[in-house]
């Protein structure tokens, strides 16, 4: 008896899980498009005062 109500009780927890997986997911792409649009916007480069610098003959 208690197994049968497992068995019912597994299609809900595995939406429940897949639904939530998605949720991170979108997160984590949302994020990554956040970084790669400031990485893009920024201007700084860590090299730029080297590039400043006449090179030594």
């Amino acid at each position: 008896m208690k197994t049968k109500f497992i068995f019912q009780l597994l299609p809900l927890l595995w939406i429940l899980l897949i639904t939530q997986g998605c949720a991170t997911w979108e997160d984590k792409l949302d994020q990554r498009a956040k970084w790669k649009k400031f990485h893009e916007e920024s201007t700084q480069s860590p090299t730029l005062p080297f590039q400043k610098w006449p090179r030594e003959k």
